[in-house]
């Protein structure tokens, strides 16, 4: 389905005294980039194909685009592929593609908050139940503590009892205003087969990478499989 939406600045905020402008799928600078107080800035279009679906696109604009910094109307280049050239399906994004979120009913485990860690009791009432049932949380604050996650590898729904009703909170990790993670970081929830090396598998490379490589060789593919995160220490 070709684009057919509309194109908006998202950014900058302030006025640029019309120096940005949009002709069709292009940018266009008219005038010098000295009127924001420097030769490159950084402008973000957003393209939307309906009230749900958008997508963002920064570029950089630097005086080169703009004709060496003079004046004048210059196209920097279009932000979207001609129809021809590029299609996609946004009525069908998301789990839309699949048919939606699917719609189970028979509930197999009802949990409450334990006080503590809730991660084990979770993980272990998802194995336990069989397919395209449900693993229920009770109101409350359940906790997923820190080095610990929620591992969804099955085709079941585990379901909340409402927004702001059911809680999943984590103990230790970073803080606000922190970027700074805890001393254990892991995530909280893993969808799909575990992707995640949670320091349960580790191996030597053969040799250091090189910068920009795309591959590196190991000592050994014991314990790994296609889709998993590794991480290189």
């Amino acid at each position: 389905m070709p684009f057919t939406g509309t194109l908006s600045f998202v950014s900058p905020y302030n006025a640029d005294g019309g120096l940005f402008a949009l002709s069709g799928a292009n940018v266009v600078v008219n005038g010098s980039l000295a009127a924001l107080g420097g030769t490159t800035q950084q402008i973000t279009v957003q393209a939307r194909q309906s009230s749900n679906v958008s997508l963002n696109i920064p570029i950089a604009v630097t005086a080169a685009d703009s004709g060496g910094g003079g004046s004048g109307s210059v196209s920097i280049g279009s932000l979207l592929p001609a129809d021809s050239n590029a299609s996609a399906n946004w009525q069908m994004a998301g789990m839309l593609s699949v048919g939606g979120i699917p719609n189970r009913t028979t509930v197999c485990a009802t949990l409450s908050p334990s006080g503590g860690n809730d991660s084990t009791n979770i993980n272990n009432a998802i194995a336990a139940c069989p397919s395209d049932q449900v693993v229920l949380l009770n109101p409350g604050t359940f906790t997923i503590a820190e080095g610990n996650f929620v591992l969804i590898n099955n085709g079941i729904t585990l379901r909340g009892s409402g927004p702001g009703t059911t809680i999943l909170t984590r103990s230790g990790g970073a803080t606000l205003g922190s970027y700074i993670p805890g001393s254990n970081p892991s995530p909280m929830i893993i969808l799909g087969p575990q992707a995640y090396n949670n320091g349960e598998t580790a191996t030597a490379l053969t040799a250091d990478a090189d910068q920009g490589a795309t591959s590196v060789e190991v000592t050994s593919t014991s314990g790994f499989y296609v889709g998993q995160i590794v991480l290189d220490r």
